[in-house]
């Protein structure tokens, strides 16, 4: 007694005409494609990673390069100012200097001059922005 199976194997429509053979080559002809398919799509997620990653370090170079040149602007207008600053304040010792004998008014409104200057200068360098 021969069992008969209750199911019968259909090939897909389209492929009734192909023996089991042909079926197996287009069928690892399919898994081939889809297998390069996905191969190739993980390198393109893999090399847009990598360059996300490099985008956000250069962003993060760029940002502490910004930092470092308004630092740099900021220390060069102080260092300016301190320079004027300081300039006045020698020329306001050589009029106290040259006028301690002659015109003592003038001399104590150079002295005060000079005090001014001298905490302008203070305050100047206090500004100055520390190295981090």
């Amino acid at each position: 007694m021969r069992l008969e199976p209750t199911f019968r194997f259909e090939p897909p429509y389209g492929f009734g005409n192909y023996d089991p053979k042909t079926l197996l080559v287009h069928a690892s002809g399919v898994y081939l494609a889809g297998s390069v398919f996905v191969i190739a799509f993980t390198f393109v997620v893999l090399a847009e990673r990598k360059s996300r990653q490099q985008a956000e370090m250069l962003a993060k170079q760029v940002e502490t390069l910004a930092a470092s040149l308004e630092r740099t602007r900021i220390a060069r207008d102080i260092h300016d100012s301190l320079g004027h600053t300081l300039t006045d304040l020698d020329i306001q010792l050589e009029v106290v200097q040259a006028l301690r004998h002659a015109d003592l008014n003038q001399s104590f409104q150079a002295i005060d001059n000079a005090k001014l200057l001298s905490k302008q200068c203070i305050y100047l360098e206090n500004q100055t922005p520390k190295p981090t």
